[in-house]
């Protein structure tokens, strides 16, 4: 599968990354959505 995607860091009080990510797949159903991602 094939997609798009944007991510905007957010740098924590602790140091430590927080991705916002918007994505949308360009094949199959086309579906979309957002992620939040956070380092440990």
């Amino acid at each position: 599968m094939t997609g798009i995607c944007k991510s905007i860091p957010e740098i924590l009080e602790n140091g430590k990354i927080r991705l916002h990510k918007s994505w949308k797949w360009t094949s199959a159903d086309n579906s979309k959505g957002q992620s939040i991602i956070v380092e440990q």
